[in-house]
């Protein structure tokens, strides 16, 4: 009972705007480092960017409007996670490509990286909830054994890294 009290606290409007914030400053840092880097194609970071945020507007949106529904919440988790990744794999960049080991937290940059993987999880569960949060009966055991592939998935990645 104690542990679903919690969860109703931290499903707030203030933890969306909270994420939301989160989640804006790491596009400003991707797009930082990508200007640093001087690598790859900043107009199509910037447009992968673009569409993570899109989805992650809509989930603060769906989750400071409908806390319960984890739709809200799973949009918004993607978004965050693939943000993250990019400035993850930017960062990384800097430190072992372009050399600048004295720069703190490489390896960690390495597996904030690779959070691309659960970002994509993230969506699959959003069309098993889509639209108001909740299964069928029948879609329990499609979700279980998503659930089983796609918590593999990230793991086999992570233990690579």
């Amino acid at each position: 009972m104690m542990a679903g009290l919690g969860l109703r606290r931290l499903a707030s409007p203030v933890t969306a705007n909270v994420l939301a914030a989160v989640a804006v400053l790491t596009v400003a840092a991707v797009i930082w480092l990508e200007v640093l880097i001087h690598e790859g194609n900043l107009g199509q970071d910037i447009g992968n960017l673009i569409i993570f945020m899109s989805f992650g507007a809509v989930g603060v949106v769906v989750a400071r409007a409908q806390p319960r529904n984890p739709v809200g919440w799973l949009l918004l988790a993607g978004a965050l996670a693939l943000a993250l990744s990019s400035a993850g794999g930017e960062y990384a960049v800097l430190v072992y490509r372009l050399r600048h080991e004295s720069l703190p937290l490489g390896p960690v940059a390495v597996l904030v990286d690779l959070l691309w993987a659960p970002g994509i999880v993230t969506f699959g569960l959003i069309v098993l909830l889509f639209p108001d949060g909740r299964l069928t009966r029948g879609w329990r055991r499609v979700m279980w054994a998503y659930l089983a592939v796609a918590v593999c998935w990230p793991v086999s990645i992570y233990t690579v890294a």
